[in-house]
């Protein structure tokens, strides 16, 4: 064959190569499990119009989902996509008309809160009416409630969204008032009647409220917060101020001080005026708690779980809670159209809280339902989703008898590829109903193949999988999760669905979370 011909040959082949490589990956990006019935075939034009970012036309997959659309053209928070199925899709030519919101979306003002977060020692909790209540971490305070540490005890509360409290041993102190209105401020209020407490007391809005009553004293918290330290003693009350502004007053009227960073200041009982100085530099309230910091840190490296809010575009949303003292994995799947109106205003769903803030701004509003804190978040689209699979491997996961009749081998367990896997999550197969089942069964999967070490965690793997999907780990996060992971044998997978009630909205159904099944799901 002469050399010229061979060449040609060889163009033929590589080109028929190309074409086939090309179409395979088309192919496989079309088989995520997210769009409900994408179809390979001729893009489609949609023009993006009102209140949004970057107004246009736009040429589009056929199949894309509105999510995606709008993530793109970029949404206000002015952007009412409240009327919007943001998981349908686009399959021709159309517009997307967005209205402008007459309230931009904006947090619903949280009720206040005083929650028994930590402590190590003995401690008692005396309610109003006289009967104990169990010292337990995560307890809600009521009005009325008496905490008293003892020897060698130390407690820590947590006030509202961002306040924290310290007791040191030997501390006297009564939730007051929770969220009381006065005038225009929701007020929380505290006495202290003996002991050392350390308030770092912050506010989030104009209409808190923080006051700390004592025997011959009031202090409140002035400006956007302060750090300081109250020592009630028999006959005085010294209040060592750190930073920030406060402002004591005599309970009778008669005398008051404004006390600024660096200061302290000591209200006499006999009432001789108040003394004020600057601050001893063996005043260290770190100091004074170090114990509590240590052995809070080593509580929460020890048993506190790993939370996270899966994220698939546009519609496949999961929070993961691995806790590891009792050695139980929770999956909850959480329906995209699950109401959000009563935690942000503005916004209907999570998708479109998700597509509004992101993913951290979607975490913290699970936080609300769940009642817990989901410090990490994890997002897939399409192509991470195809990454992902490619890194991890051959996965084997029990077929279904409908996607083993799609995919061509027998129901059962069965070793997939990253492409078969994806068509295994399609949700054309047989329906979303069967498609939520079978991201468990791939989550489950994955989890068991941790377990058994069929999927060893390496750095070199932790690193390429944080760097294909949008992500707050890191891959030291990653290790050190996985290092916890593997030091039990004996792990639960056990999967949810959140608790939620339909209700119609206009042409939609939305579904509204039943809060207090919701906080019990996997406690």
């Amino acid at each position: 064959m002469k050399r010229s011909n061979r060449k040609k040959i060889t163009r033929i082949i590589y080109g028929v190569l190309a074409c086939a490589i090309a179409g395979q990956a088309a192919w496989i990006a079309a088989t995520v499990f997210m769009p409900r019935h994408a179809a390979i075939s001729d893009p489609v034009t949609v023009t993006v119009r009102g209140d949004i970012d970057n107004p246009g036309t736009y040429r589009v997959p056929r199949g894309i989902s509105k999510f995606e659309i709008l993530q793109t053209a970029g949404v206000r928070p002015t952007s009412n996509i409240a009327p919007f199925n943001l998981s349908a899709q686009v399959d021709e030519d159309g517009a997307i008309d967005v209205e402008q919101s007459a309230t931009p979306i904006g947090a619903v003002q949280e009720k206040a809160g005083v929650r028994l977060e930590f402590y190590f020692g003995e401690l008692s909790i005396i309610a109003a009416d006289g009967r104990t209540r169990p010292a337990q971490e995560g307890l809600s305070m009521n009005p009325g409630d008496r905490i008293l540490t003892e020897a060698r005890t130390q407690a820590e509360l947590s006030v509202n969204t961002y306040s924290r409290i310290d007791l040191d041993n030997f501390a006297e102190l009564t939730v007051e008032k929770i969220g009381e209105i006065e005038g225009e401020k929701n007020v929380v209020e505290f006495y202290q009647r003996s002991g050392v407490c350390w308030y770092k007391m912050v506010y989030s809005n104009r209409s808190e409220n923080f006051r700390i009553l004592t025997p011959y004293a009031m202090i409140t918290v002035a400006g956007s917060g302060a750090d300081f330290l109250i020592e009630t003693k028999y006959d005085e009350v010294v209040v060592h101020n750190i930073d920030g502004l406060v402002l004591i007053e005599r309970l009778t009227g008669e005398e008051s001080i404004n006390l600024i960073s660096g200061q302290t200041a000591t209200i006499f009982s006999d009432g001789r005026p108040f003394q004020v100085q600057s601050i001893t530099a063996d005043i260290a309230p770190s100091e004074t708690f170090s114990e509590l910091i240590k052995e809070k840190t080593n509580y929460m490296l020890r048993h506190m779980p790993l939370n996270l809010l899966f994220c698939g575009v546009p519609d496949v949303y999961y929070f993961i809670s691995l806790r590891f003292e009792q050695g139980e994995a929770h999956v909850v799947q959480i329906p995209p159209t699950t109401s959000v109106e009563q935690f942000v205003q503005g916004i209907l769903t999570i998708d479109q809280a998700h597509l509004h803030g992101g993913p951290i701004f979607a975490s913290t509003l699970v936080e609300r339902i769940m009642d817990t804190r989901i410090p990490k978040y994890c997002v897939f689209d399409r192509s991470s989703i195809i990454k992902t699979a490619s890194i991890l491997g051959d996965v084997i996961i029990n077929i279904d008898p409908k996607a083993a009749a799609m995919l061509r081998v027998s129901s059962g367990p069965q070793r997939l590829s990253s492409s078969q896997l994806l068509q295994f999550l399609r949700p054309r197969i047989s329906g979303w109903q069967d498609s939520y089942k079978r991201q468990m069964t791939v989550f489950k999967a994955i989890f068991e193949s941790f377990q058994s070490r069929g999927i060893v965690l390496n750095a070199l793997l932790a690193t390429q999988l944080v760097s294909g999907i949008e992500t707050n780990f890191s891959s030291d996060d990653l290790m050190r999760q996985y290092s916890k992971f593997t030091e039990r044998n004996n792990w639960s997978f056990i999967t949810h669905t959140l608790p939620t009630e339909p209700r119609q909205r206009g042409k939609r159904v939305i579904h509204e979370p039943v809060l207090d099944k919701c906080r019990e799901l996997v406690y």
